[in-house]
């Protein structure tokens, strides 16, 4: 049996204008913290907000970032009363300038379409119930969590829209320099980008599995609702396994 954890999730609110030095470096850097679970949307942003800090220097931008770092988490809490899409990363910046500089981006998870045995991949990341309540436990759930993405084929993206009449462009960092890339029509009407497929997709193919694993985690889960953290009781000669 661990000991009661947090709740709680990485999140952060802010503005700042670029021209002011000192208010620019605390927004950026608090920015980089609150993505310090989801590396590639930093490494990403980082070279937007500077893009940004040079060609709109007197404009004011806007963060909201959510970012729990621990997607089973968010599972558990959410797939079985309509939650689930306010619980996972998203990330939000506003340029507030009018074009060319005007700018919003949208960051979110999505899944490249692999088809896979999502329980196998999963045991591989966390054997058990009991090495999930671990990382948590140890506060590093986060760095467990970007195995997971990679196992679930899911993966940080970032869209950019530059105006009320532009399409999103899906933004990459390659090198020093990002890389932006137009989606296509496909033939019912959507816009869509190369193996960037909506994590609703992931969440509707996989429900039933996804189901599965966050019933055997609520078992063994004590709640404290005043208190917003946590207990995940589980013995290790008896361990919550996934099938």
């Amino acid at each position: 049996m661990h000991g009661w954890s947090t709740l709680g999730n990485t999140m952060y609110s802010g503005a700042a204008r670029p021209r002011n030095k000192a208010q620019w470096a605390q927004f950026t850097s608090a920015i980089e913290g609150a993505l310090l679970g989801a590396p590639d949307w930093w490494k990403t942003l980082e070279i937007w907000l500077q893009e940004v800090a040079l060609r709109a220097g007197g404009s004011d931008v806007r963060a909201q970032i959510y970012n729990p770092g621990d997607l089973i988490q968010s599972i558990v809490h959410g797939i079985d009363n309509k939650m689930l899409e306010r619980l996972v990363p998203r990330i939000e910046l506003l340029v507030e300038s009018k074009p060319p500089h005007g700018k919003y981006v949208c960051g979110f998870l999505a899944w490249d379409g692999t088809n896979i045995d999502i329980v196998e991949a999963l045991k591989t990341v966390y054997p058990d119930g009991g090495a999930w309540s671990d990382a948590r436990w140890a506060g590093r759930v986060w760095e467990s969590d970007q195995k997971l993405l990679k196992a679930w084929h899911l993966r940080y993206i970032v869209h950019e829209v530059t105006g009320p009449e532009s399409a999103p462009s899906q933004v990459e960092r390659q090198g020093g320099e990002l890389v932006r890339q137009i989606g296509r029509i496909d033939m019912i009407g959507r816009l869509v980008f190369p193996c960037s497929r909506p994590l609703t997709e992931f969440f509707t193919h996989y429900e039933s599995e996804l189901r599965v694993i966050a019933g055997k985690l609520r078992s063994n889960l004590l709640i404290d609702a005043g208190s917003a953290v946590q207990m995940y009781a589980h013995s290790k000669k008896n361990p919550v396994t996934w099938t």
